[in-house]
């Protein structure tokens, strides 16, 4: 699926019979819906970024400027907007569809009724920033969020209360969470400080992107992977074995999550801006700095 520019985000529809991308850096880029077996376009969807499918594939949602904007695949018309005081980052469906958890540059994570737009609660990260994730356990009782603030790190909450379940620090922002499919851990992509040495400094410090893996019921952190390599997005495969990642180094990779093992390597001609898996685990999508979207045997 060719594309005028790179690639950020590729996602399948529950059914796996659709896939959405959104190219170019631009909020008004478009998001483009496209039929997996022939690789037709569907629709074009120019509100802006992609942010999720509902469960059952009928909605997906998008964001621009301080709004997120709710769509019916089926023919890409738009069934409403939800406003927040600044800009939207990321936004989440609940498990059943009926709630929508969005995230904001107000340092705020938020929780609407789907139906009617109404605002059921918000949480809040205590030192600023932007809240740059949110995603819903797979049973709907807990969201984990990130923050642009290291202070705050990834948060967990209790979506019934706003209780704050548990938190988890990186070096710096937390940029990526995804739950897995048993809700019993977390991956998250996040910066943390690396030291070097260069013909200008003897010692200098320097931001990079790692994947991790967490428990969620205690915030312990399992694991480390690609530690330093620019890793921009991560996915768990739906039964949880494996991990995708994709990374600055031009790759997607396959990791066992049970030993940190990487599995596999799929080269791109650019940074891998996004990776997901289809929903029967057979299949990797990735969106590439390279302008194209490729489908992979998982």
């Amino acid at each position: 699926m060719e594309h005028d520019s790179e690639v950020l985000t590729v996602a399948f529809s529950p059914d796996g019979t659709q896939l959405v991308t959104q190219c170019g850096f631009l909020i008004g880029s478009p998001t483009r819906l496209w039929e997996t077996a022939t690789g037709r376009e569907l629709a074009w969807m120019a509100h802006g970024h992609w942010l999720a499918f509902s469960p059952d594939g009928t909605r997906l949602v998008t964001r621009a400027d301080n709004t997120a904007g709710l769509w019916e695949t089926a023919t890409g018309r738009e069934l409403g907007r939800i406003r927040h005081g600044s800009m939207v980052y990321a936004a989440a469906f609940s498990p059943d569809g009926t709630r929508l958890a969005t995230g904001s540059g107000d340092n705020t994570a938020r929780l609407w009724e789907t139906a009617t737009g109404r605002e059921l609660g918000r949480m809040k990260h205590d030192y600023g920033g932007t809240v740059t994730t949110v995603v819903f356990s797979p049973d709907g009782t807990r969201l984990a969020t990130g923050s642009t603030n290291s202070t705050d790190a990834a948060r967990l909450w209790e979506t019934a209360t706003g209780l704050e379940l548990a938190r988890m620090k990186h070096g710096g922002r937390v940029l990526g969470i995804v739950f897995s499919p048993d809700g019993t851990r977390l991956a998250t992509r996040g910066e943390e400080k690396t030291v070097r040495r260069s013909v200008w400094a003897a010692r200098s410090a320097w931001l990079s992107t790692s994947a991790r893996m967490w428990e969620t019921a205690t915030g312990r952190e399992l694991a480390r992977l690609e530690r330093g390599s620019g890793t921009v997005k991560v996915a768990f495969s739906p039964d949880g074995t494996r991990l995708a990642t994709g990374s600055a180094d031009k790759t997607a990779r396959l990791w066992e999550t049970a030993t940190g093992r990487e599995l596999a390597r799929m080269e791109h001609g650019g940074t891998v801006y996004a990776v997901a898996f289809s929903p029967d685990g057979t299949r990797l999508a990735t969106g590439s700095a390279d302008k194209t979207a490729r489908l992979w045997a998982a």
